[in-house]
C-alpha cells in the first residue's frame, strides 16, 4: 500500500550498473564461432553470434564504460586498502527498508524498475567503496556545516509522526465484516493477512511504519493523526478502498539544533561533494590506467 499512495523516495546511486549487467549477459555466452541457435522464426534461425553483435551495437559502448568504471573502482579500493563488510551493506539496506516501509515494499519498488535486492546490494557496495576512497580527500568546514544547516533547518526538524497498521479492502461491507471481527477480539495481523488487498504489507500485519504529514492520502492521514493509540479506526474511504487502521505510536515534532544534527549535516555535505567529484575522479583514473577496448 505504501508503495502506491505514499510519496516514494527514489534510491539514488552514483553509477548505473544496468547497462553493465546487460553486457555481461551477452558476453557470458559469446564464444568464437558460436552458431548456437537462440530463437527460430519459421525455418530461419537467430544465432548467439547475431544476438551478441546486436547487443553490442545497441549498448556495447555504454556497457563497457560501466564495466571499466567498476573495474577501476575495484582496483582503487585494493590500492587504498578499502573493504566493505557485509554488515555495512546490511545497515544501508535496513535504512532503505525503513524508508520504504519494510523489506517487501522495497523489493516491490525495485521490481517495478526492473531491479532486485542483489542489484541494490551490489550498487551499495560500489558506492561505499567510492565513499571510502574519496572521503579522505574531501574537506568539510564548520562554516559549511553551519551555513547548510541554517538554509535547510526545516528538513532536519523532526516532524510529527505516527506508526500505524492497516487493513485495506475493496468494499465497505467487507470492511464492516472485518471491523466486527476486530471488535470481537480477532487478531489484527491474522485478519490483515486474510482480508487485506495491500500486498506490500498484508503478510507483515499491515505494518506501515512511521510516516509524517503529507506522506499519505488526506483522508488516511487525517484518520491516523487523529486516532487514539491502540484504537481501531475506520472504515476510512480513500481512492484505494476502505481502510481499518490502528496507530501504535506517536512522535511529537522536535525542533533540530546544530549541535544535535552536526554529523548528519556533515554526511549530507560529504555525499554531495562525492557525487560532484566522482565523475572527475573517474576521468582522471581512466587516464592513469592502460585501458584497451576491443569491441
Amino acid at each position: 500500500m505504501k508503495s502506491n499512495f505514499r510519496v516514494i523516495m527514489v534510491v539514488v546511486v552514483i553509477i548505473t550498473m544496468l547497462a553493465g549487467s546487460v553486457y555481461i549477459g551477452a558476453g557470458a555466452f559469446r564464444t568464437a564461432g558460436s552458431g548456437d541457435t537462440v530463437a527460430t522464426v519459421g525455418s530461419e534461425k537467430i544465432t548467439k553470434d547475431e544476438l551478441y553483435d546486436y547487443m553490442v551495437k545497441q549498448s556495447g559502448q555504454q556497457a563497457i564504460d560501466t564495466l571499466v568504471s567498476e573495474k577501476i573502482i575495484e582496483l582503487e579500493a585494493k590500492k587504498n586498502n578499502v573493504t566493505v563488510e557485509a554488515a555495512e551493506v546490511d545497515e544501508e539496506i535496513a535504512s532503505y527498508e525503513e524508508m520504504y516501509g519494510g523489506k517487501e515494499a522495497l523489493e516491490s519498488a525495485l521490481a517495478s524498475s526492473g531491479f532486485d535486492m542483489d542489484y541494490l546490494r551490489g550498487n551499495i557496495e560500489t558506492n561505499l567503496k567510492i565513499k571510502k576512497i574519496l572521503e579522505p580527500t574531501i574537506e568539510i568546514t564548520d562554516d559549511e556545516i553551519s551555513e547548510y544547516f541554517t538554509a535547510n533547518k526545516a528538513s532536519f526538524d523532526q516532524q510529527e509522526q505516527v506508526s500505524a497498521r492497516h487493513i485495506l479492502v475493496e468494499t465497505v461491507e467487507v470492511a464492516n465484516e472485518v471491523l466486527g471481527k476486530l471488535n470481537a477480539g480477532d487478531d489484527f495481523a491474522a485478519l490483515a493477512k486474510e482480508y487485506s488487498v495491500d500486498t506490500s504489507n498484508k503478510d507483515n500485519g499491515g505494518e506501515l511504519g512511521f510516516f509524517g504529514r503529507g506522506q499519505m492520502v488526506p483522508a488516511f492521514e487525517e484518520a491516523a493523526f487523529g486516532a487514539e493509540i491502540g484504537k481501531v479506526v475506520g472504515p476510512v474511504e480513500t481512492d484505494f478502498g476502505f481502510h481499518l487502521l490502528i496507530v501504535d505510536e506517536k512522535k511529537e515534532a522536535v525542533e533540530a539544533t546544530l549541535d544535535s544534527k552536526k554529523e548528519e549535516v556533515r554526511d549530507v555535505l560529504l555525499d554531495q561533494k562525492i557525487q560532484s567529484q566522482v565523475t572527475t575522479w573517474l576521468d582522471e583514473k581512466y587516464k592513469e590506467y592502460d585501458i584497451n577496448i576491443t569491441l
